[in-house]
């Protein structure tokens, strides 16, 4: 599609009223720039933002990409970033719908100079749909948090297990 679907973060950040859910197993400079933190951080004084990302030893995780986040959710009452130890899941859940792909939403963004690369996923437009999706990834994802940078929404604190640390703001 129109250079990857980095378009699809985009119309999320600009557009979420209510929430918005990413899972991506790693977090790279090339989408986690200054300025989509700045975004983020932005959209998270009036919507719960959540980002659960990690797989393995992270080493293809860009550590001030990272950092940058970690400290917009510390300074925001509504931005959560969740380290899990493994997930392959790419998801993006906002108001009404939600995306399922092979598409890794904060480590890659298409351009057209860059060889063909093959991304498939589903996007379903329902709302119950929508809502189920979010309460199941955010639940399943809270469990698995070994780390959690600022806050989660009130309903899914509770489920973050004890072992689990937590940053939030003081």
């Amino acid at each position: 599609g129109r250079q990857g679907t980095g378009w699809v973060e985009d119309y999320a950040v600009t557009n979420s009223k209510r929430r918005l859910l990413i899972i991506s197993p790693w977090i790279r400079q090339t989408i986690v720039n200054d300025q989509w933190v700045r975004r983020i951080e932005q959209l998270s004084s009036t919507v719960d933002v959540t980002i659960f990302w990690g797989l393995g030893d992270n080493e293809r995780t860009d550590q001030p990409a990272r950092d940058a986040l970690y400290a917009a959710a510390r300074r925001s009452n509504r931005l959560g970033i969740v380290r899990v130890d493994d997930t392959h899941a790419k998801v993006l859940v906002s108001d009404g719908y939600y995306i399922k792909t092979s598409f890794n939403w904060l480590s890659f963004r298409g351009d057209p100079r860059r060889k063909y690369r093959q991304e498939e996923g589903d996007l379903v437009q329902d709302q119950v749909l929508a809502e189920r999706a979010y309460d199941q990834y955010m639940s399943e994802n809270c469990a698995f948090a070994l780390e959690v940078v600022g806050n989660l929404p009130a309903t899914y604190r509770g489920l973050v297990g004890s072992g689990a640390t937590r940053f939030t703001q003081p």
